[in-house]
């Protein structure tokens, strides 16, 4: 549902690594990530990426706008899946996010 609300084909290429998905958004191969909850993510697969993210002008948060929590231990498990894009449309899609997608 949030995939035709954008406008998106879904699905769309499966790329496996979150490394690879941070990279595109990097060179501008894409506009926004987000990952639905279902298994916790686990820190090492996200926070080398989002730091660069961030620093190229990106914000990451979880779905209900929270920054992540990298202290937490081996998982992302203080935050509610995540959210990455351009700073200028963050804030429209998380709204829309949080719209569409389930809290549970």
């Amino acid at each position: 549902q949030l995939a035709a609300r954008l406008g998106a084909p879904f699905p769309g290429t499966d790329v496996w690594s979150s490394h690879v998905r941070y990279a595109a958004l990097v060179v501008g191969g894409g506009d926004l990530l987000v990952r639905v909850p279902g298994r916790k993510s686990c820190v090492w697969d996200h926070a080398g990426a989002q730091l660069i993210y961030a620093e190229v002008g990106g914000r990451v948060t979880d779905l209900d706008g929270k920054p992540v929590d990298f202290g937490a231990g081996r998982y992302l498990s203080n935050n509610r899946g995540l959210l990455a894009a351009k700073r200028d449309i963050h804030a429209r899609i998380l709204a829309l996010a949080q719209e569409v997608l389930p809290r549970n």
